[in-house]
């Protein structure tokens, strides 16, 4: 996934995270290739700077492996630590199966 297909993923996430989801979402996100790392916990979406950090934390490459069922359990370690501070739903979204963003609201 490089090239264009890298450049749509960082397009894409840009958008939902800038204009795509309401101020009071919050939002994290997990990388997966071999394994998975949470590159950016959970935060509310109210102010510019949090935007901002969660975009940086977009991937700019990928590597040849995916580990889908690795991603889904950090992504749910990630929401599950939301419920321990709210009751709330949570929402997975795959962007190309490269990234993971929780969205929980209360």
């Amino acid at each position: 996934m490089q090239g264009d297909r890298i450049t749509n993923l960082q397009r894409t996430g840009r958008f939902v995270i800038q204009q795509g989801l309401s101020d009071d979402s919050w939002l994290g996100i997990v990388w997966f290739a071999s394994s998975a790392s949470t590159h950016h916990g959970l935060v509310q979406l109210h102010i510019q700077s949090a935007k901002d950090s969660l975009i940086s934390a977009l991937p700019t490459r990928a590597t040849g492996v995916t580990c889908i069922g690795c991603g889904i359990d950090k992504a749910l370690e990630v929401c599950l630590t939301c419920f321990v501070q709210y009751i709330c739903r949570c929402v997975v979204i795959f962007f190309r199966l490269k990234i993971i963003s929780v969205k929980c609201f209360k």
